[in-house]
């Protein structure tokens, strides 16, 4: 009877020996319970395995507040650099030609063609700087960009 799967324990054993074996027609206690944990843990399984695909998606969404974050940094800091830079400029500028000089100097060719190449290092210098700044903001935009593409990502995969 044990080898049929009938007879677990003793209590199944008295039931059988009872029953004269019509008990073992029948699915035992044990072998209903065992079916009921076994149909109880396939379920958890799913739930786990749902759970785990969403860890996923949030670990994503973690990931990406870290890099939008780091990315808003370096904007700020591309930016106050660009904002120094246009100060330190216009400071420059204003204090190695003042109006007074202007006026004073206006028929001066010496003056004028210092001018000229001061101000046109200046602005050369400032188109540096903006384009640096224009490059950085890009790169940062599509680092961006990767960085919520991939919360949809992984939002649409379950990973």
């Amino acid at each position: 009877m044990k080898s049929a799967g009938c007879v677990n324990n003793s209590g199944e054993l008295l039931r059988a020996i009872f029953t004269f074996g019509i008990a073992c027609a029948f699915d035992s206690p044990t072998k209903v319970k065992l079916e009921n944990v076994k149909t109880d843990l396939r379920e958890e399984e799913t739930i786990l395995k749902a759970i785990l695909k969403r860890m996923g998606y949030f670990d994503a969404l973690v990931n990406s507040a870290k890099s939008l974050t780091e990315q808003s940094a370096g904007l700020l800091e591309s930016t106050k650099r660009f904002r120094q830079t246009l100060s330190d400029t216009a400071k420059e500028l204003k204090e190695d030609f003042s109006t007074e000089d202007i006026a004073e100097n206006m028929g001066d060719k010496d003056f004028a063609n210092d001018f000229a190449n001061e101000l046109l290092a200046t602005l050369t210098n400032l188109t540096k700087e903006c384009q640096r700044v224009s490059a950085d903001c890009i790169k940062r935009k599509h680092a961006m960009d990767a960085s919520l593409a991939g919360i949809d990502t992984s939002l649409e995969t379950g990973e």
